[in-house]
């Protein structure tokens, strides 16, 4: 079956069927709804990749994230999508696993799929891996890459305003001694998220003590250890920011979660009240997600440049 035998069928010519299923306004109403119902009756389905060759678009984006086991970001693929959809645009996605070398690789098999744009929402992003899209002037469009904001189109993360809002929340608790669980120190978002944490602290005239910053690998089992040091600790922070993502989180990430909920429960556990404090009587524990503080926060407030 093929868009001729339905033109046939409906005695209209092959461009008026492409433009009903194209739902052009340039077809009476009348026409129009003969040629779905020819349609429907030949359970005709067009050819996309026939019609991608015609135009020279696929109407099909690339993204690119980095873990898709971390929580934050099933939720943009589920926005990026959504919004993708509405225009009629389908999407395509892999992650790196936060390997820079895999990045590459991704961006390589999304060009040869002939997407018409990729989007990669990654924390590090090697300016070299890009050149499969750039020779053959592939859009792109980078996640909070200030480096490479003055060459690609760049969504920009607004940390501070995160970090002061979880820092004024714990202060008005009451809590003076605030720990944080950070990010690996080579990831560049990292120590932009360390520095916005520091001058929070700053800002609300408390102690930046370095003994309460722990790293994780923003991993679950990193998340646990980082905790962990931090409670060991003979003089320990009353309240802890953490990373945000999976570097806490201790169940499926698909149920969603609040990085205190799962603290509180990790912290209960048996094997951890040797610790001997309560959480939240004694302690609090928030989260910074880009934007955010204290409650779950959708991974849609940012700031395009």
């Amino acid at each position: 079956m093929d868009i001729q035998q339905v033109a046939k069928r409906a005695k209209v010519s092959t461009a008026t069927v492409s433009r009903v299923l194209n739902r052009s306004s340039n077809v009476r109403e009348k026409t129009s709804a003969h040629v779905r119902r020819i349609i429907e009756e030949l359970n005709y389905v067009p050819n996309t990749n026939a019609r991608n060759l015609r135009v020279g678009r696929t109407r099909l984006f690339g993204l690119i994230i980095s873990d898709i086991n971390n929580p934050f970001f099933p939720e943009l693929i589920d926005a990026f999508e959504g919004l993708a959809a509405e225009q009629g645009i389908e999407v395509i996605f892999t992650h790196t696993n936060y390997d820079p070398r895999r990045l590459q690789n991704c961006v390589r098999r999304l060009v040869e799929r002939n997407v018409d744009a990729i989007a990669i929402m990654t924390s590090e992003v090697d300016e070299q891996a890009l050149q499969e899209a750039t020779k053959v002037q592939l859009p792109l469009v980078l996640l909070n890459q200030r480096s490479l904001q003055d060459k690609y189109r760049n969504v920009m993360v607004e940390y501070s305003r995160g970090f002061q809002e979880a820092v004024e929340h714990l202060r008005a608790l009451g809590h003076t001694a605030i720990g944080f669980i950070a990010g690996p120190s080579h990831l560049r978002s990292a120590q932009r998220r360390r520095e916005a944490f520091c001058l929070a602290l700053k800002r609300c005239s408390l102690e930046v003590c370095p003994e309460w910053i722990a790293t994780t690998d923003l991993r679950v089992e990193g998340g646990k250890i980082a905790m962990q040091q931090l409670l060991a600790l003979g003089h320990r922070p009353t309240a802890v920011v953490t990373y945000g993502g999976r570097s806490i989180a201790s169940s499926p990430p698909s149920r969603g979660f609040r990085s205190e909920r799962f603290v509180r429960d990790w912290l209960r556990r048996p094997a951890n009240r040797r610790h001997d404090f309560s959480c939240p009587d004694d302690d609090s524990v928030t989260q910074e997600r880009d934007r955010a503080s204290c409650l779950y926060q959708p991974a849609r407030g940012y700031k395009d440049n």
